[in-house]
């Protein structure tokens, strides 16, 4: 009897639970979306416009770290960054008056991060035989980038893949290490004394013996100003843009 009545009571516990657990996880609940960057404005605090795919604009607080907390120091956002694709995460955040005083919370972007299009290599690269690559390429995990990308062969298909963008990569490919997944080794590396403002992916595709390449700028630094050249931005490039690794498509700085 004594069993009985310790088990109906912890029923009733977990019955009378419940429902806040669920609503604990209604109100920590966030969305990820896909939109472009449409408008920022600022008056006692700055909030960003994102128009998402079905045309719903989302005029919310600017939180997301490092871009939002330069543009609200700034006051303005820079107009280079005007109808990028984007995905976001819509959260809470803290909303103040022109003291300084907390007045309460509401909706706000706590994350921000580019889209961008693969860029396609010219038909004439692919009549082209490439050099080849190391025999042994799983020999190079757990080592830093650059011995390999020196090799005669990797730097010219480095060059021919990254074109007038070769430079902005090799200043950026620094302090990482080649990690093995399945097939692929890749390293990440960034400017120094930039962090993940200023960073880049190398990708080696060891079963088919390719390369791929990303890129990105805040804005920061800058990619070195050439004409038809982007100043800032994600981009991605492969030798095999219709079948990108995953590892390139799904990074984002």
């Amino acid at each position: 009897m004594k069993n009985l009545f310790i088990f109906a009571s912890v029923m009733i516990v977990l019955f009378m639970a419940a429902p806040n657990e669920v609503d604990a996880q209604k109100r920590t609940a966030v969305k990820t979306l896909v939109g472009t960057i449409s408008g920022f404005e600022c008056g006692d605090n700055c909030y960003l416009t994102i128009t998402d795919k079905n045309g719903k604009e989302h005029v919310v607080l600017c939180m997301a770290r490092p871009l939002c907390t330069k543009w609200n120091a700034a006051t303005e956002m820079p107009d280079s960054y005007k109808e990028k694709r984007v995905t976001f995460t819509v959260g809470k955040g803290k909303q103040y008056n022109d003291a300084g005083q907390v007045m309460g919370t509401m909706d706000s972007f706590t994350t921000l991060r580019f889209l961008a299009e693969p860029q396609s290599i010219p038909l004439a690269v692919h009549a082209q035989k490439r050099p080849e690559l190391p025999a042994k390429l799983d020999a190079y995990e757990g080592k830093d980038p650059d011995h390999f990308m020196k090799l005669p062969g990797v730097r010219a298909r480095l060059r021919t893949l990254l074109g007038m963008y070769y430079n902005d990569f090799t200043e950026r490919i620094h302090q990482g290490e080649f990690k093995r997944n399945g097939q692929f080794l890749s390293v990440e590396g960034q400017m120094p004394h930039y962090g993940f403002m200023e960073v880049a992916i190398l990708i080696i595709d060891m079963e088919n013996r390719t390369l791929h390449c990303g890129l990105f700028s805040d804005g920061t630094v800058g990619f070195a100003k050439q004409p038809k050249k982007k100043k800032s931005g994600l981009l991605k490039f492969s030798e095999t843009p219709a079948k990108m690794p995953d590892v390139l498509t799904n990074w984002s700085n």
